[in-house]
C-alpha cells in the first residue's frame, strides 16, 4: 500500500469515523489505487465476518449455570 492512504485511515473510513476531507481523500485513494481498493475490500469482508461471529456458551454450560443458580438461590 502506498503512502496515499494508511490502513488506519481505511478502517476509520469503513466505520464512518472520518471527517468530510478525510472521506474524500480515502474514497479517492480507493477509486484510483487498485492495491488500496483490494485492501479495503478485504477489510469489509473481515468486518462482515466479525459481525457474524457471536460468542455464546455451549448449551450444557448454560444449563449447568442455571442449575447451580437454582440450587444456590435459596441458600442466601
Amino acid at each position: 500500500m502506498n503512502e496515499s492512504c494508511t490502513l488506519n485511515e481505511l478502517v476509520l473510513y469503513l466505520h464512518n469515523e472520518t471527517n468530510i476531507i478525510q472521506t474524500v481523500e480515502v474514497q479517492n485513494a480507493i477509486d484510483n489505487d487498485e492495491e488500496i481498493a483490494e485492501i479495503f475490500d478485504d477489510l469489509k469482508k473481515i468486518t462482515g465476518f466479525i459481525s457474524e461471529i457471536s460468542i455464546r456458551p455451549a448449551g450444557a454450560l448454560r444449563e449447568s449455570i442455571l442449575n447451580y443458580a437454582r440450587l444456590t438461590a435459596g441458600t442466601k
